[in-house]
Order: structure tokens, then C-alpha cells, then sequence
């Protein structure tokens, strides 16, 4: 277990989870781009591939708390696919309000 993406060495196949559910007091835009560079970092640092889930945002609105991230499962999707790969698996669990994507 590592928090910081600087130290871990290139590896098969790195998972994250829960990583970009909380964002405390961030704006989601800043948040947003925090996620993307974070995915790119995935990339750089797996030498097969990544997976990460994250809270869907199609949550019902009186469940949905201000301190955490609700993704758009489609901006990612389309991210991954322009700028990392098009070999990408969408998993969603819908009584969690969660989706998981898989890159290789």
C-alpha cells in the first residue's frame, strides 16, 4: 500500500479504490482534472494495466453527500479511449451507486 504515486514502481497491474470518491471542499472542475492526470499516472506506472472505481453519477440525489466526487462514467470513458487505450472494461454496480473501469 503506497499513497504516493512518485514512489511505486512500475508494476504489472496497479488497483485503486476509493481513491477519487472524496473530495472534500474541492471544486468537482479541479477535482476533474486531479482524476486525469492521476489516470495518466496510472498508465505510466503499469506495465499490463489498471483499474479503478468510482461513485456514479447517477446516484439519487437525497443520497448524494456535497463532500463527495459523483463521476460521469462517460467522461472518463471517452478520456481513457482518446488518450490511454481503447481495450477498456465499464462494470457498473448500481445498487452502490459505483462503477469500476479496467484498462489494459
Amino acid at each position: 500500500f503506497e499513497c504516493n504515486l512518485n514512489k511505486i514502481p512500475k508494476c504489472d497491474f496497479l488497483i485503486s479504490s476509493g481513491l477519487f470518491n472524496v473530495k472534500l471542499n474541492n471544486n468537482s472542475k479541479v477535482w476533474e482534472q486531479f482524476i486525469f492526470k492521476t489516470i495518466l499516472k496510472f498508465d505510466e506506472k503499469s506495465k499490463l494495466g489498471f483499474s479503478f472505481n468510482m461513485l456514479n453519477d447517477i446516484c439519487d440525489s437525497n443520497k448524494k453527500k456535497d463532500y463527495l466526487y459523483y463521476a460521469n462514467p462517460g467522461l472518463y470513458i471517452e478520456f481513457i479511449l482518446n488518450k490511454i487505450s481503447r481495450n477498456l472494461t465499464f462494470h457498473s454496480v448500481n445498487e452502490i451507486y459505483d462503477f469500476t473501469l479496467t484498462i489494459k
